[in-house]
């Protein structure tokens, strides 16, 4: 075997993580609450605890299952979300946005279990437990977001996590770094807060 890969960290040496059986309820569960936080409810809290859900699901699972487990997330948050899409455009144009919006958050989740795998391994002092890695996760959601926000079809930024912020005191945040600005900035602090509690 080659030498490297042998030294590459093994999802059981992070030390916190959610076994697979409890991740993909989890994150079916939390996409359901983060889309309670969006401006249809508007019960902006639960879309940050929606997504700290979603990330923590993600913690400790290979790269493979984290994309189904981010494939579940994403129907799940999606699939309700956009719904309404349903009543204008009917079935048929609801499943490929959702489809096309589940593609990107698989790979999206698949990116941020990558990053608690490696990164956790490599920053392993208080600052790149709770500074840095928390700061790459919230690269790799902002990121996910942004590439959806183009693609397909021009994209669909419609769920975007600053969105959901609409209606919470931090909402003028947006005016000084912008919505992908404050979508990382959100993320930044969930993700720092479960990397602190774990």
């Amino acid at each position: 075997m080659i030498p490297l890969l042998t030294a590459l960290p093994s999802p059981r040496d992070i030390r916190f993580r959610v076994p697979l059986a409890v991740a993909m309820p989890l994150a079916v569960v939390a996409g359901w609450i983060m889309d309670m936080g969006f401006p249809d409810r508007d019960w902006w809290p639960l879309a940050l605890v929606g997504a700290g859900l979603m990330i923590l699901s993600v913690r400790g699972v290979t790269f493979p299952q984290a994309l189904v487990v981010g494939a579940l997330g994403g129907f799940s948050f999606y699939g309700i979300h956009i719904w309404w899409l349903t009543v204008y455009l009917g079935l048929v144009p609801w499943i490929a946005l959702v489809l096309a919006q589940v593609f990107f958050f698989s790979l999206g989740l698949g990116l941020i279990s990558l990053i608690w795998r490696y990164s956790s391994a490599q920053w392993t002092s208080l600052a790149g437990r709770l500074v840095l890695v928390p700061a790459l996760v919230a690269g790799a959601w902002m990121t996910r977001e942004a590439i959806s926000s183009m693609y397909p079809w021009g994209g669909f930024a419609w769920a975007r996590m600053a969105q959901s912020q609409s209606e919470s005191p931090l909402a003028p945040l947006v005016a000084w770094v912008g919505t992908s600005g404050f979508s990382f900035l959100l993320i930044w602090c969930v993700a720092g807060v479960i990397a602190a509690a774990t």
